[in-house]
């Protein structure tokens, strides 16, 4: 039969020290990082017109009171739309063509 003596070191070896703290989960994220630095940087005009054909060159702003850029889009009625370049993906047309169903 085992001593007491003889389970102890054995407990003591898987659990470790009792002053030991844990160990965190995950790991400490640098000083320096911010989540800012994770954003993609917005795509010039350039970048634009080759993937958004129908946006105006040349209307590239930034929209002050929407801190967004915005540009025009010219629909194939031939009217002008004001749009943010996040919404230029899906935005083709302008709202009366679009209420159409043009």
């Amino acid at each position: 039969m085992a001593s007491a003596t003889a389970v102890r070191p054995v407990v003591s070896a898987l659990v470790g020290p009792v002053s030991a703290r844990p160990r965190p989960l995950v790991r400490p994220v640098r000083p320096d990082f911010r989540l800012c630095d994770l954003r993609v940087p917005p795509l010039t005009e350039p970048q634009l017109l080759a993937r958004y054909p129908h946006m105006i060159p040349g209307t590239l702003r930034r929209d002050p009171v929407a801190n967004k850029n915005a540009v025009d889009i010219r629909c194939a009625c031939g009217a002008v739309r004001i749009v943010y370049t996040s919404d230029l993906f899906h935005v083709r047309a302008c709202r009366a063509c679009k209420a159409s169903g043009k």
